[in-house]
């Protein structure tokens, strides 16, 4: 794994022991988890690493790490993570608006899931038609992945859990806001006081541009080399 995907899984099972250790002197989820109506001021933040259970937390960092590795296909280590917190902090927002409206009935949110929605509709925004071979489905493209994952995220409003859908939902507005801004370079991957970061920024986006118009089998290995060393600078 790379060093993002780490932080991002270690914060989630240090959250998760974090909340065994406080419910043993007598603490409560809502330490952590997005509780309404009377939310901590810092649970639109921790929320999105903090899973319900030991079951959830397998599933989820599964997920986690399966999308961390598709999503440095098309960008870098700083934009997974930026899609990452987008989609939990969208997440959060449209579970509150939900029950503001009564269109869910309150309660904590807890879980990664929106999070990592917003990571496959944020990749799947960068470069949509990038493949990856998929075991018994062969070759599968982004944008594919994004609109399954888009699927799957909505069965909770069939689960009776219209709270979890919600955010869901803004997980993925969250994913389509990042990469629109990410693909059109409204939000810039390099210091502008690194003349060198703002070259190996410019030959990441030509690399990424030959990618959306030929496919990734179109790079040379040189190039796919090149490109991992970005992604993992930038």
């Amino acid at each position: 794994m790379d060093r993002s995907t780490k932080i991002l899984i270690g914060l989630n099972l240090i959250f998760f022991i974090g909340l065994r250790i406080a419910a043993a002197f007598g603490g409560t989820i809502d330490w952590l988890g997005f509780s309404l109506p009377r939310p901590w001021p810092w649970t639109p933040l921790t929320y999105m690493f903090t899973q319900g259970s030991i079951i959830e937390l397998i599933f989820n960092m599964i997920w986690l790490w399966c999308f961390c590795r598709l999503f440095l296909i098309a960008g870098t280590r700083k934009r997974m993570i930026a899609a990452y917190v987008s989609g939990g902090l969208g997440g959060a927002l449209m579970f509150f608006l939900a029950t503001v409206c009564g269109l869910a009935h309150g309660g904590v949110l807890m879980g990664a899931s929106a999070a990592i929605v917003s990571m496959a509709v944020c990749s799947a925004m960068i470069c949509p038609q990038i493949g990856v071979n998929l075991l018994l489905l062969g070759r599968v493209t982004l944008k594919t992945i994004a609109i399954i994952t888009i699927c799957l995220s909505l069965l909770p409003f069939f689960e009776h859990n219209p709270g979890g859908g919600w955010a869901h939902i803004g997980g993925i507005l969250a994913g389509f806001g990042c990469g629109a801004a990410m693909r059109h370079g409204w939000l810039p991957r390099f210091s502008r006081k690194s003349v060198k970061s703002h070259q190996q920024a410019m030959t990441l986006d030509s690399l990424l541009d030959k990618i959306r118009r030929s496919g990734y089998g179109s790079l040379t290995k040189s190039e796919r080399q090149r490109l991992i060393e970005l992604s993992n600078k930038l």
